[in-house]
């Protein structure tokens, strides 16, 4: 791949490993996506690695990833080369702005900061200059939050469910490095991702204006704090009884009956316009069995 440059096993393997251990998801990356035009080299090699039901990795699969890609490229003839992509834990995200060519994510950041007041500055992650303004600032923000993928064209939320980074040393396609810059700005040499506790927390207005309550519906299970704040906020109330109605006409179906009790379920709690109670029962049905 002329002027697109590939990690050695050694460079992978040594800041995935890193990034790991402060609590990010490192993945294999780089292999090229035949449906682009112009190959990024950023797709994943693997699958399972990225979504909702991603799973984590441990040490001595990291270490093997190399040379699982490399037979790949060599034994199957894929394409594209070996690059660190790292997924953020559930307490981290980032904010990733796009300012180049026709792209104005700069300004629309700005635009969000009149509205969600002014973000502070942020370690950045980037393969163009600092300068431009153009890359992905990261945050931490509560652990589970989950934020509106793409508040603006061209900024994009990169969450725990959503996306992940090409992080330090990796190539970019245009033949630089990625790059960790510090909050004030200067080269952090290194370029291992930073802790929870090392990050800006994401303001609160940002925090409401940004969350999204329908990103909960994919995650495949919940927290015993949610389920605790379930229980709390409709044990009682106006429509106890409605609340348990729709559960009892869902859990209590056969097996082979569950999606049509669900479906006529929510049909009755839309036609009665509550929908504060669909939200409840979707909430709730997600749990875990």
């Amino acid at each position: 791949h002329a002027g697109v440059q590939s990690l050695n096993a050694d460079e992978f393997v040594s800041a995935a490993l890193r990034n790991h251990s402060r609590g990010w998801h490192p993945l294999p990356v780089g292999r090229v996506d035949k449906s682009n035009d112009q190959p990024k080299y950023k797709a994943p090699w693997f699958k399972g690695l990225t979504g909702y039901d991603a799973k984590l990795t441990e040490p001595s699969e990291i270490k093997d990833w190399p040379r699982r890609v490399r037979k790949l490229i060599d034994e199957h003839g894929a394409s594209g080369i070996l690059s660190l992509g790292v997924r953020c834990p559930t307490d981290r995200i980032g904010i990733d702005v796009d300012q180049y060519g026709p792209k104005r994510g700069l300004d629309q950041l700005r635009e969000l900061e009149t509205k969600y007041g002014k973000l502070p500055t942020a370690p950045v992650v980037t393969a163009r200059p600092y300068e431009s303004g153009s890359g992905i600032r990261l945050f931490r923000v509560p652990d589970g939050w989950s934020g509106k993928t793409q508040p603006a064209e061209h900024i994009e939320l990169i969450q725990w469910f959503h996306r992940y980074l090409v992080a330090p040393p990796s190539f970019h396609y245009s033949g630089s490095r990625y790059q960790r810059y510090k909050r004030n700005g200067d080269l952090f040499g290194s370029g291992v991702l930073p802790e929870s506790k090392s990050l800006p927390m994401l303001p609160d207005g940002w925090l409401a204006g940004l969350g999204d309550l329908q990103a909960r519906a994919g995650r495949s299970d919940a927290t015993g704090e949610e389920i605790a704040d379930f229980e709390a906020r409709y044990s009682s109330g106006p429509q106890p009884e409605a609340v348990q109605w729709v559960i009892d006409q869902t859990i209590g179906a056969s097996p082979d009956q569950t999606r049509n009790a669900l479906r006529d379920a929510l049909c009755w709690a839309f036609v009665t316009q509550r929908v504060s109670l669909t939200r409840t029962v979707v909430e709730h049905l997600m749990r875990p069995s």
